[in-house]
């Protein structure tokens, strides 16, 4: 039975605290990646952008790798530094985000597992 639980609470934090960063980063970033000037494109390239604006989205090694093209590409050079830097600060909100729902989650568990607990004899 302990190990179960211990299985079951290692599997279930992982999953809320995951969900939590996932959130968070996607949260941060939507601000830069909605100031980006794409109203002006169409066809083919819009549907790029999309694509691109998704992957940013996702995770800080879609940025890395949107901004990889974006730097070979003089027209959009100018954008491939911006977006590590909020991708990185986007990166670095989340994890305090998901840091302080872990240490929250820690001390009520401290404070259950006192309360519950029978008393040393």
């Amino acid at each position: 039975l302990n190990d179960t639980a211990v299985e079951l609470g290692g599997s279930l934090g992982i999953a809320v605290l995951g969900s939590v960063l996932a959130t968070a980063y996607q949260r941060e970033i939507s601000a830069f990646l909605a100031g980006l000037p794409l109203a002006n494109l169409d066809g083919p390239m819009a549907a790029q952008a999309d694509t691109a604006v998704a992957a940013a989205g996702d995770s800080v090694g879609g940025a890395a790798v949107v901004a990889e093209e974006l730097a070979k590409n003089p027209f959009a050079a100018s954008y491939a530094q911006p977006l590590l830097d909020a991708s990185a600060d986007a990166f670095s909100r989340a994890i305090t985000s998901a840091s302080l729902v872990g240490g929250v989650a820690l001390a009520v568990g401290a404070v259950v597992v006192t309360a519950v607990l029978p008393p040393r004899r």
